[in-house]
């Protein structure tokens, strides 16, 4: 999806017709080297955080990594009656 969003086109399945395997792996090792997309402009957005709060610690020991500001989506786990009790509310 990225991709046809990149090429300038929301057909997915019309972008890879129209493209050869050599090109998809051209595109795959783009990617590698040039992400792009959303999950791209997360780490970019991380690491702009990270840095501008690690500048005034700069000589402290207290570092922030960019993945803390990186979401993380974790389902929370529920017990069978939670679920059917959930379920039900839905109903």
């Amino acid at each position: 999806m990225h991709l046809a969003l990149a090429a300038g086109n929301l057909n997915v399945n019309e972008v890879l017709d129209n493209m050869s395997s050599e090109q998809f792996s051209e595109w795959q090792a783009f990617a590698r080297i040039y992400p792009f997309g959303p999950s791209a402009e997360t780490e970019r957005f991380a690491i702009q955080q990270a840095n501008t709060l690690n500048a005034p610690h700069f000589s402290t020991k207290k570092v922030r990594l960019a993945t803390e500001f990186i979401p993380t989506f974790k389902p929370k786990k529920k017990t069978v009656k939670q679920q059917i009790a959930m379920f039900n509310r839905l109903g």
